[in-house]
């Protein structure tokens, strides 16, 4: 429907005025942050450290024993002694596990250690089934589960690594542990210092952080002074927080990546709800304005056809 002439500025003001909620911006907070984790972290580990824990971990760089296994867990032990005379049989263990109602799924275990399979099993389980040679079948074995029979798919032999050869690996390692643990450590420190009373401000001066202070925001992170602002990943974290505090409360300590960033929130600013002004909206509500002519127009329409279809006239003749 056409919408008629441009409205006048009396027309527009009156429409603003008796349509004021449509055009109520939110509360929104002005965010004052400071991002402190990993940076300030020095975590690169000594060759000292490097050596230490290739020595207190010298058992998993040893030269070991990786089996690979099938088993099976009986309800009892006449049970597992029967699935054994199969397994041992013509039919092998890939049939009397076939037999017994087993998927291949539910038998297959791949490659283990000696301790991962102790950790599956029991020590029991793990001790029989690493003592058989490459094809052996075990006897039944009693653990928590139930009765195991277990078979010795292959045997592989890993040669010792030396620490030449794991240093990337070890370095790797300990920086994340020792990156985790400063990161940990700093966490606790901001907050103790929130605890005995510190401000914002001296938090910031004594761990030599950078302020950020957004521009007023929704609690979407949209700002309605600035529409062309493009809210940095670390906001979307701390908008939650920031809509329960006020620019009164102590900061508060809020994760950005668990183990990884964190930041110091405070509120510095509370922008309550209101109506945005006339001359910000005006253009929308011109448009609100000529909808509504618009929709008034049709409703006046539908009503006239739905008057003559009532005086007898057909839908098709009413419409026309």
């Amino acid at each position: 429907m056409p919408a008629g002439p441009a409205p006048s500025e009396a027309e527009i003001a009156a429409w603003y005025k008796a349509n004021v909620s449509r055009y109520i911006v939110p509360e929104q907070r002005v965010l004052r942050y400071a991002l402190f984790g990993r940076e300030q972290v020095q975590a690169t580990p000594s060759e000292a450290e490097i050596q230490a824990f290739y020595e207190q971990n010298k058992a998993a760089y040893a030269a070991r024993e990786a089996r690979t296994f099938s088993q099976a867990i009986l309800p009892d032990q006449k049970a597992a002694q029967a699935f054994v005379a199969k397994a041992q049989g013509p039919a092998g263990f890939a049939g009397a596990a076939a037999q017994a109602g087993f998927a291949p799924k539910d038998t297959t275990l791949g490659e283990l250690t000696h301790d991962v399979f102790a950790k599956k099993a029991s020590k029991a389980v793990a001790d029989a089934a690493f003592a058989l040679p490459a094809g052996g079948i075990s006897a039944p074995i009693k653990a928590d589960l139930g009765w195991y029979v277990v078979k010795v798919d292959s045997v592989r032999s890993v040669a010792a690594r030396p620490l030449a050869a794991v240093h990337a690996e070890i370095v790797d390692a300990l920086t994340r542990q020792k990156a985790e643990e400063g990161v940990a450590e700093l966490v606790t420190t901001v907050e103790d210092a929130i605890s005995n009373g510190s401000s914002f401000d001296e938090i910031v001066r004594a761990q030599k952080l950078a302020v950020v202070l957004t521009p007023p925001l929704t609690n979407a992170g949209a700002a309605p002074e600035q529409p062309d602002y493009h809210a940095p990943p670390e906001v979307a974290a701390l908008l939650k927080s920031a809509f329960q505090l006020s620019p009164d409360d102590d900061p508060t300590v809020e994760a950005v990546k668990p183990n990884e960033r964190y930041a110091l929130l405070g509120v510095a600013k509370i922008v309550a709800a209101a109506p945005a002004p006339l001359a910000k909206v005006r253009e929308q509500v011109v448009r609100d304005l000529l909808a509504d002519r618009a929709a008034k127009k049709a409703k006046a329409v539908a009503d006239a056809i739905v008057a003559k279809v009532k005086d007898g006239a057909t839908l098709a003749a009413a419409v026309a």
